[in-house]
């Protein structure tokens, strides 16, 4: 699916490998991931994909976490044919944080960069 495939490429991206990521996103030592803790990584590091769908899909055990042994499958599963839209997305995102910084010419007030912030609405309302 989709959702999972750019999840991947956004923990790739992020953290390089599913076992970096664990060890950064897992905030309280536990060795697997909760929802909340998911929902707090996606705001810091900017995943912007349904963040409720792929936690379903990857806690196989419906146990309401995410441990070290459901991730795994993410880092040999092939998600190379979303490669070029991931990175479209992210380098276009980073291309928005960068404006922000930087505005000192009143370009926040352009209605195309709202329409392009409109995909982080989702993951700043969840936190």
């Amino acid at each position: 699916d989709e959702a999972i495939g750019f999840f991947k490429l956004w923990l790739f991206e992020a953290f390089g490998s599913v076992v970096n990521a664990l060890k950064e996103l897992d905030t309280d030592g536990s060795g697997e991931l909760s929802i909340r803790e998911l929902w707090q990584a996606v705001a810091r590091y900017e995943f912007d994909g349904d963040v409720g769908f792929v936690f379903d899909c990857v806690d196989l055990y419906k146990s309401k976490t995410i441990s070290a042994q459901e991730l795994m499958f993410l880092q040999d599963w092939d998600a190379s044919h979303l490669q070029a839209r991931f990175q479209y997305k992210w380098k276009r995102r980073q291309a928005i944080k960068k404006q922000i910084a930087t505005d000192s010419e009143g370009i926040l007030g352009d209605p195309r960069l709202h329409l392009g912030l409109a995909g982080c609405s989702q993951v700043q309302q969840a936190v």
